[in-house]
């Protein structure tokens, strides 16, 4: 299961304000974030900390055919270059089409959305190249004109060039966000999530001794692959598990509005994996960016 800051101040389009019959946005973001676990490690020897620059092209085009329904489509391209485990670096080109609606018409009414996105994954490391589908469902509500809150559903289908990086996903997310000030808006998100975990550990350290947890990796492992690379780039028999479990995230986060063009957004997202027979890992992630709307 990879993490993703799939969290982010609630854009949220209610029908209510939509003036113009068609909005077209062009957006830039490019950051850096620092992640402690890389490698989804479930033991400490085997985590990899690493900083990664981000570069994020998105276009979105929304049209309110009717009153209170609406269509929109988008399409991104990002890229992620990370500082020391460069065979992690990747490129991502998808797009999205959702359709939304009110079922009443006003302010505080909740608004309705179903996506479908197509996401594909490009890494320096072959093995790991996906092609990602994912079904979102999701209610917004304004609480007041300052709070806002959302609660959706997620469904995942990864497919990957090896077979040990599939992932089939259902999700659960909550996400609110407070506006200070025209200018300050805190952002909270929690998320569930049940399906596959991919980790990395090494069956033999750098001393050529064999890890104790190796054998039970393997012993309740759905699939486990050696990943040769990696232990060319790392010292260790590096390799990679599949299992079946289950993960709970957290990200807190605020962005500051420079000018009607320009934001800046800090973020920090905290996840802990386990795996149905019960072994756990923990990844911390904490992320800078600045946004531009062309």
């Amino acid at each position: 299961m990879k993490f993703k800051y799939s969290f982010a101040i609630l854009n949220i389009c209610f029908c209510s304000n939509l003036f113009a019959t068609e909005v077209t946005k062009l957006t830039l973001d490019v950051g850096l974030q620092h992640d402690n676990n890389v490698t989804n490690a479930l033991s400490n020897i085997d985590k990899i900390e690493d900083t990664l620059a981000q570069a994020n092209v998105a276009w979105k085009m929304q049209n309110e055919y009717t009153l209170g329904k609406m269509v929109s489509m988008g399409a991104n391209i990002k890229h992620s270059q990370f500082n020391e485990l460069t065979r992690m670096n990747n490129t991502q080109i998808g797009g999205f089409i959702s359709y939304g609606w009110q079922n009443q018409f006003n302010y505080l009414a909740p608004f309705y959305k179903v996506t479908v996105k197509y996401n594909n994954e490009s890494f320096n490391d072959e093995a790991r190249n996906s092609k990602i589908w994912q079904l979102d469902f999701v209610a917004s509500k304004r609480i007041t004109h300052k709070l806002t809150s959302q609660l959706g559903l997620s469904g995942v289908s990864k497919s990957s060039r090896k077979q040990i990086f599939n992932n089939r996903q259902i999700a659960a997310f909550a996400n609110i966000d407070y506006q200070f000030s025209q200018s300050i808006t805190a952002y909270l998100g929690l998320n569930y999530a049940k399906g596959q975990l991919t980790t990395m550990a090494r069956a033999y350290d750098c001393q050529e001794q064999m890890a104790y947890q190796a054998e039970k990796y393997k012993k309740y492992a759905n699939k486990a692959w050696q990943d040769t690379q990696m232990s060319k780039d790392y010292c260790g028999d590096w390799w990679v598990y599949q299992f079946d479990g289950q993960t709970k995230s957290m990200v807190l986060g605020g962005n500051y509005l420079i000018n009607h063009k320009m934001s800046l957004d800090l973020s920090f997202l905290s996840a802990n994996a386990k795996a149905d027979y019960g072994a756990t890992y923990k990844r911390n992630n904490i992320n800078l960016a600045l946004i531009y709307l062309f």
